[in-house]
């Protein structure tokens, strides 16, 4: 009975939350339209305090700050989003805040070298004529394909999104998995894994120096028809 009490609450505490939300979402937007700027700001902050990666509530802070004329904290907000693998405020980012992270993090179309990898000692860019290399794409496919979980686990379409950061790191999600809800976490943790332990990568540059940049590449993958 205990238990059941404290389920009751949890579920009742979850709906309040997420009635809130909407609510101040909806006050948000409605002083936003009305172009009361400092209101609509006062409300996404609040929703950003009830909800701290809901995309909307960024974005429209971002927005409302943007109009307000803080420009820095709305480049801010915008980065939020995208760290949340959100691109849509990247565009205002370069537009308004074109030294943010004091040029750190550029446009693919500003490198100098773009992304690469190591593969049998030798090294090949990540991309080639708008495509993934084709080594790294056979080498990836014929990994994962070895993958006994994988092919047990995975039926439908993947996309996985990646980049290269300035460490030569790998950074990977998955925004489609092509796998039943209660296998999901680990056939993402699999994917990932794989692509991390694949090649050696190798980081762009910019002027000399490595840098990280906005654009991930989305990889479709369907295991069964590859």
């Amino acid at each position: 009975m205990k238990l059941l009490i404290v389920l009751l609450l949890f579920v009742q505490i979850c709906l309040s939350q997420t009635s809130s939300l909407n609510k101040v979402l909806m006050d948000g937007e409605k002083a936003f339209s009305d172009k009361n700027y400092t209101e609509a700001k006062k409300y996404y902050l609040q929703a950003v305090l009830l909800d701290p990666k809901n995309r909307d509530a960024l974005y429209n802070l971002a927005a409302s700050e943007l109009s307000l004329g803080e420009t820095e904290n709305a480049c801010e907000h915008w980065y939020k989003l995208y760290l949340l693998g959100d691109a849509s405020g990247v565009e205002h980012i370069q537009e308004f805040c074109p030294n943010f992270k004091e040029g750190s993090i550029v446009s693919v179309k500003q490198l100098d070298k773009q992304p690469s990898f190591i593969w049998d000692a030798k090294e090949y860019p990540l991309i080639e004529d708008g495509k993934l290399h084709p080594i790294y794409l056979k080498a990836l496919k014929n990994k994962l394909l070895r993958s006994k979980y994988l092919m047990s686990k995975v039926s439908g379409k993947n996309i996985l999104q990646f980049k290269v950061n300035s460490k030569s790191k790998l950074e990977c999600d998955m925004i489609r998995i092509g796998a039943a809800e209660k296998d999901r976490q680990f056939v993402k943790a699999q994917f990932i894994s794989i692509m991390k332990s694949l090649v050696t990568y190798v980081a762009a540059i910019k002027n000399g120096k490595a840098v990280d940049y906005w654009e991930a590449i989305s990889l479709p993958l369907n295991l069964q028809n590859d």
